[in-house]
């Protein structure tokens, strides 16, 4: 996948959380809690390509070694000057990201929440509205996740 995204110039990432506060509220500064953590971390580097990879989450079976030997991966790819990060409210993830780790995010950063309000700043910028708006056929695809715990999707 480091291969792929260097090759490409593009990195196209997104951090899924959860957080085990009593409290269960989210917020925008959600990655300022201890409470918060990281589950996956998605990233592609073309359409239709996306790499989904389990940190915090049942599903990971990484030994310590292989969990930090990844880290190490993910934060090269993040300091690369030469790799174009693209993200949505990517100031959130970028911060999730740093948050173990003291990462010096590099290169060009592309925020698709602010591309978007750039657009038209008299609509919704969330993921959810953007994806029903511009691709019909992901119209409604939260409903299918709020199903379930999110620690468990």
């Amino acid at each position: 996948m480091a291969d792929y995204v260097r090759e490409a110039g593009i990195m196209c990432f997104d951090y899924e959380s959860a957080n085990n506060s009593p409290d269960k509220k989210h917020s925008a500064l959600d990655w300022f809690r201890d409470s918060t953590y990281r589950t996956i971390l998605s990233v592609s580097f073309q359409p239709s390509v996306s790499y989904v990879i389990p940190i915090d989450h049942f599903e990971a079976t990484w030994t310590d070694e292989e969990y930090e030997e990844i880290e190490d991966i993910i934060q090269d790819l993040y300091e690369d000057y030469n790799i174009r990060k693209i993200g949505h409210n990517i100031k959130f993830d970028m911060h999730l990201g740093a948050k173990k780790r003291d990462i010096n995010y590099r290169g060009r950063l592309d925020d698709t929440m602010l591309m978007h309000h750039l657009i038209d700043e008299t609509t919704q910028h969330g993921l959810k509205e953007l994806a029903g708006n511009y691709f019909k056929d992901y119209a409604g695809y939260e409903d299918e996740v709020r199903k379930h715990k999110w620690e468990e999707v």
